[in-house]
């Protein structure tokens, strides 16, 4: 029905022999021009007796729903179009099933946190060091870097060989072409010294130079053990370490405090304050912010009163709030109908958006 009333139109695929040359045209296809689009005005929308609340059921599509409704599977565009949905693969609610595929599939892999911010793109190769005497890079441990997430600190990895793992040590190399030829180069700048407030409320800060050591020097020759701080990189490192390592699906997506989002750079807890509080923010380095939520969580040190959000909590969240949609009511379809095919069938340009008064 939908697509019946959609007008036709030329459609040239063109060509061109050589660079730089007019092109022509190898074929004109008459076809459906699905740029065309309609929605409503915002009043319509706002006007509760326009539309009715419905609740889709677990595996029911938008031609189901139609069926039910409406008694008729053809409206399911009336549905889509009452809920301003373009793409009904990817914004419409996704059954259980479903979502155990994407964790099955598209969100398999592993998360990497590192204390550093790092010049991480997708595509780039995170490679384990090979801790031997000359630091070189081991080949039988790799992946390719899908998403880096700056704010956490999370290299996520789908595509591997081999393992890394916790306490591992990284190199990330990316490919670029010089003087025609491919070529992978280390990217450096992992360890930056800086000055980072230890406690909230602080009014000075501490500089890090490290990478720091806990253990001994020259124990058995008379040199006394020592323990310095958390292990902090040095400024020019091109290597980070590995501090905490989560499927993609159970890795941190964001934190919250009594079901409230809070800043993963604040510090908790906090002496007199009611929860977390400081927004500390850095864009090099969180070593030396042992205070915060997010160094915590790395740590696995996390205050149970801080919850940790999951990839796979929200993803679920997010899909249980399309379960409630929203229809127009079944007295008014005919008169949508009719003003459906007047506006779409009318002489304007592709993409221009009509609207259902």
């Amino acid at each position: 029905m939908y697509f019946n009333y959609i007008p036709n139109t030329e459609f040239n695929f063109s060509w061109s022999e050589t660079a730089g040359t007019s092109g022509g045209f190898i074929s004109s296809v008459n076809m459906k021009d699905i740029f065309k689009r309609v929605s409503f005005t915002q009043k319509t929308k706002d006007d509760a007796g326009s539309f009715e609340s419905y609740v889709v059921s677990e595996g029911q599509k938008p031609e189901d729903v139609a069926f039910d409704f409406y008694g008729d599977h053809d409206l399911w565009w009336v549905v889509l179009l009452s809920n301003n949905i373009v793409d009904p693969h990817g914004e419409w609610l996704k059954s259980g099933g479903e979502i155990t595929s994407m964790f099955n599939t598209f969100l398999s892999g592993n998360s990497y946190f590192v204390f550093e911010n790092l010049d991480a793109l997708e595509g780039d190769i995170l490679i384990r060091r090979d801790v031997g005497l000359d630091g070189s890079i081991d080949l039988n441990n790799y992946g390719e870097v899908d998403n880096y997430d700056k704010l956490l600190h999370k290299i996520d990895v789908k595509k591997s060989k081999g393992t890394i793992n916790e306490n591992d040590e990284i190199y990330l190399f990316r490919k670029s072409i010089i003087a025609g030829e491919e070529q992978w180069n280390s990217i450096d700048g992992f360890g930056v010294t800086g000055c980072y407030q230890q406690h909230f409320g602080a009014t000075s800060c501490i500089g890090f130079t490290g990478p720091e050591y806990a253990g001994s020097m020259g124990v058995g020759s008379g040199q006394a053990a020592v323990a310095w701080g958390p292990p902090c990189p040095t400024a020019g490192s091109t290597f980070s370490i590995v501090r905490r390592k989560e499927t993609i699906s159970k890795s941190a997506h964001h934190f919250a405090y009594n079901n409230d989002m809070v800043n993963p750079y604040s510090a908790y807890p906090v002496l007199g304050h009611d929860g977390p509080s400081g927004d500390f923010y850095s864009q090099q380095n969180v070593c030396g912010m042992t205070g915060t939520i997010l160094y915590k969580y790395m740590i696995k040190s996390l205050s149970e009163q801080i919850k940790t959000i999951t990839t796979q909590d929200d993803i679920i969240f997010k899909n249980d709030e399309k379960r409630t949609i929203k229809l127009v009511a079944k007295n008014l379809v005919p008169a949508l109908i009719d003003e459906f095919k007047i506006l779409i069938q009318g002489n304007v340009p592709r993409g221009t958006t009509h609207i259902i008064e």
